[in-house]
């Protein structure tokens, strides 16, 4: 039994029943309590002319490395080793669209933060493209 939309209870299809079992795999760059990490070029805007918009909306991210995961077994030797893992707020934007998959990733996301980390928080964030432009005034629910 599961309550519905208006709070009726109703039945599980079979297919609904099914789907519930399923637990997502984190990727193996994420298993374990040590994540290594090899950082590469600098974050920089596809179109040089929205560049100084995008680091006022993005202060802390904009122009820092993109980071690569890897896995344990990675022979990468400058790699770093990231052993401690601070309590971090990691935020998903819901664009408004459906997206094949999309669910499973944000279960995967929760249950890696989590397992680094339980003090860790995942935040939802509704309101399509347009948060994007009114971040500095937001409502958040941690999921």
């Amino acid at each position: 039994m599961m309550d519905s939309d208006y709070g009726v209870a109703r039945e599980l299809s079979d297919l609904q029943k099914q789907r519930s079992l399923y637990q997502p795999q984190l990727p193996p760059c994420l298993q374990g309590t040590t994540v290594r990490v090899e950082f590469g070029d600098k974050t920089i805007a596809a179109d040089p002319a929205g560049a100084h918009v995008i680091s006022h909306a993005f202060p802390h991210t904009y122009g820092q490395p993109l980071a690569h995961f890897l896995r344990a077994t990675a022979k990468v030797p400058d790699a770093q080793i990231i052993t401690e893992h601070p309590a971090i707020k990691v935020g998903v934007v819901f664009c408004g669209r459906q997206s094949p998959g999309g669910h499973n990733v944000i279960w995967g996301l929760h249950d890696a933060i989590k397992a680094h980390n339980p003090k860790s928080t995942l935040l939802g964030f509704v309101g399509k493209k347009y948060f994007l432009y009114i971040i500095h005034d937001f409502f958040y629910k941690p999921l």
